[in-house]
C-alpha cells in the first residue's frame, strides 16, 4: 500500500496529470494486479503580461507546454521587454532523463547587454525508500554591466559569471 500511495503521488507531482488513483485488485493464488486511473490536464500555456515597474514599462509574452508529445517533458519560449532591455528565452525540462530518476533543466536566454545559459540535473528522493538525493548546477552569463555615480554613467565593463555547484544527500536508516 505504501508503494502505490508513493506512485500516486509521484503521478501527480507531474504537472500534468490532475487526479491519480491505484486500486488493487486480487487474483487467484494470492496474486495482485493494479488498476491505474489517471486524468490529466491541459498543459499548453500561452502567456502575457504588461505594466510598469520603477518607471519603466514591461511587456512579455511566450508559450509554455508542460506535456510536450505525451511525454512528460516542459519547452517554454519567452520575449520580453523591460524598458530598453530586450530578452528572449528559452527553456527545457525533462523529469525522468533517460527514463531514470534525474531531471535535467536547461536555459538559455539573450538580451541586449549579453547572453546566459544553464543546466541543472538533480536526483530528488522520490520515495521514502530512496538511497540518495544529488544535485549539479552549472551556469554562465556574459553581460555588458554600467556603473553609475550621482547618476550619471560613470563605466562600462563586460561581466564574466561562471558558477558551479554539487551537492548530495544520503537516506539514514532508522
Amino acid at each position: 500500500p505504501i508503494d502505490a500511495l508513493e506512485s500516486e503521488r509521484n503521478l501527480r507531482s507531474s504537472g500534468f496529470i490532475r487526479k491519480a488513483e491505484i486500486r488493487a485488485i486480487p487474483k487467484p493464488g494470492g496474486r495482485l494486479d493494479l488498476a491505474v486511473r489517471t486524468q490529466d490536464s491541459w498543459t499548453l500555456q500561452p502567456q502575457m503580461s504588461i505594466g510598469t515597474e520603477g518607471g519603466d514599462r514591461y511587456f512579455t509574452w511566450g508559450i509554455e507546454e508542460n506535456n510536450l508529445l505525451g511525454l512528460g517533458k516542459s519547452v517554454s519560449l519567452f520575449h520580453g521587454q523591460f524598458g530598453p532591455l530586450i530578452r528572449n528565452e528559452a527553456r527545457y525540462h525533462d523529469p525522468r532523463l533517460g527514463g531514470t530518476w534525474q531531471r535535467l533543466t536547461g536555459i538559455y536566454a539573450r538580451t541586449d547587454k549579453g547572453d546566459e545559459i544553464g543546466a541543472l540535473i538533480d536526483r530528488p528522493f522520490f520515495s521514502l525508500r530512496s538511497p540518495y538525493t544529488m544535485r549539479l548546477l552549472w551556469s554562465r552569463i556574459i553581460q555588458e554591466d554600467i556603473l553609475y555615480d550621482n547618476g550619471d554613467e560613470h563605466s562600462k565593463f563586460l561581466q564574466h559569471f561562471r558558477s558551479v555547484q554539487a551537492w548530495a544527500g544520503a537516506r539514514i536508516s532508522g
